[in-house]
This record gives C-alpha cells, sequence and structure tokens, in this order.
C-alpha cells in the first residue's frame, strides 16, 4: 500500500479550500482532517448521527466518538463540526509566537489546527457556537499538548 503524502503545503492547503473542507454547513460540511491525512494513535472512526445532520462524521478516536454521540442527544445542538480548521494558517503561528510555543508542524511544515468539535447551540439569545477540544485525560499532563491547547484557546 502507499504511503499518503501527510505534509501540509500551502498548495495542498489551497487544494483543500478548493475542495470545500472546513466549509459548509449541516450535511453539506467536509471536515479538515479525516482519518487517512493523519496519523492517529489508535484508529479513525467514521460514524452516522440522525441529529442534527444525518451525515457521516469523521472521528479521530473512540473518544471523539463517544463525544460526538453524546452530542447528537441534546435537544440544544443545532450541528456539530468536527475537525473544525484555525485559519489562516497565520493567525495560529502569531498566536504561537505571541505565546513563545513552537507552532505545531510536520516535517518543517506548519501545518493547519483543528478544533476537535465546534458546535452550535441554540439557547434563549439565538444560536451560538462553542469550541471543544477532545483529549484523553492522560495527555492532559503532556506540556507540549497543552502549548497546541493554549494556541487553540487563543484563537477562539
Amino acid at each position: 500500500m502507499a504511503r499518503r503524502n501527510k505534509k501540509t503545503t500551502p498548495e495542498k492547503i489551497r487544494k483543500w479550500i478548493a475542495e470545500g473542507r472546513g466549509q459548509g454547513r449541516g450535511a453539506d460540511y467536509k471536515p479538515w482532517l479525516t482519518g487517512q491525512d493523519v496519523s492517529v494513535d489508535s484508529f479513525s472512526v467514521r460514524i452516522k448521527i440522525l441529529e442534527p445532520s444525518g451525515r457521516r462524521y469523521e472521528a479521530l478516536s473512540l473518544l471523539e466518538a463517544d463525544y460526538f454521540k453524546i452530542l447528537s442527544w441534546l435537544p440544544n445542538v443545532v450541528e456539530l463540526r468536527e475537525q473544525y480548521p484555525l485559519l489562516p494558517l497565520e493567525t495560529t503561528q502569531e498566536i504561537a509566537r505571541k505565546l513563545g510555543v513552537e507552532h505545531p508542524s510536520f516535517e518543517g511544515e506548519p501545518i493547519v489546527m483543528t478544533t476537535d468539535a465546534l458546535i452550535s447551540l441554540q439557547g434563549s439569545i439565538g444560536i451560538f457556537d462553542v469550541a471543544r477540544a477532545v483529549k484523553p485525560s492522560k495527555k492532559l499532563g503532556d506540556p507540549r499538548v497543552i502549548e497546541k491547547l493554549e494556541i487553540e484557546r487563543h484563537y477562539w
């Protein structure tokens, strides 16, 4: 089996944007990353959730899959967008620089960071979005994981 090129280049970013990755709403949303695009610790899972949009969700771990299933049962969840890209890339690079941490990269090329779940909720003031990172608790002791979560927090 051929090895996939997981390097993120400006050309690949432009191509993925042209493909509609990280764009769309509801059933038309396409996640920025799929299980085929990244090396994950365990394996990726495609799950079909009937609500809110009925499309197949790309979970990059069983923990994410379980989280998405729980969200699907909440009555105020209007939409779920997984692996939502933090674009433009220059924004997260600037945040990393200001924080004094290294921006995530693969083989020397900066990567587009993603939020595990961007959830649209119906509240008393209307529809609003919340971003959530889904990480196993054992990874929260890793300083590098915390640095990346801080970049993501500052982005939102």
